[in-house]
């Protein structure tokens, strides 16, 4: 049991004699999990920065990037309780998934949205924009997200729990950022549209 080899660790760290150092598979992982969760304080911020300007810079417009960060933090919402709910085991590459389930959700929003507005301006009624962005764009993320569900799920078959986890949690986290994008994100996109009017 970890938690009791580390416990033991604890016990015995200052009866080590000099020249000798304490090694265990829970020492490494317990060490693994830290720096993790410091390399995920340093990295979660510059993420959310970079998409930020990424929206900034592809959108050019506040209720866009605004309706793209709802939407965002509905996933990482959404898949951390998912995650949580079905007692998967977090690990060392877990804390790592958010940024990689962010990345990906980001270029589907960008597709919606520059499509919707590609349609409107060329002279469809916002509802028809909508139809016609979930009908094509939305087939296009749709495999999209299955192959990138495929090849992340396979890890699930692994021996390894970690990996395991690490497989399942970004799978769970495309299929929810698909769910997100192609249905609440294109409501939320109408919504400001029919308030703007």
């Amino acid at each position: 049991d970890e938690t009791t080899e580390l416990a033991l660790l604890e016990v015995i760290r200052g009866q080590v004699p000099d020249g000798y150092k304490l090694t265990s598979v829970a020492a490494r992982n317990h060490q693994m999990e830290q720096d993790s969760k410091a390399g995920l304080r340093v990295l979660l911020p510059i993420t959310v920065g970079l998409v930020c300007l990424i929206l900034i810079a592809a959108l050019r417009s506040l209720a866009d990037f605004l309706i793209c960060m709802v939407s965002l933090t509905s996933v990482s919402v959404i898949s951390f309780g998912v995650f949580s709910l079905l007692d998967l085991q977090f690990s060392q590459l877990t804390f790592f998934a958010p940024v990689v389930i962010i990345v990906l959700a980001i270029d589907y929003a960008i597709h919606l949205i520059l499509r919707y507005n590609e349609y409107r301006r060329n002279g469809l009624e916002a509802s028809a924009a909508m139809s016609n962005d979930i009908r094509f764009t939305g087939v296009a993320i749709l495999f999209s997200a299955l192959t990138t569900i495929g090849g992340f799920g396979s890890n699930a078959v692994s021996k390894i729990p970690a990996i395991t986890a690490f497989g399942l949690f970004l799978a769970m986290g495309m299929f929810i950022s698909f769910l997100v994008m192609i249905l609440f994100a294109p409501a939320l996109k109408l919504l400001c549209v029919r308030a703007g009017q």
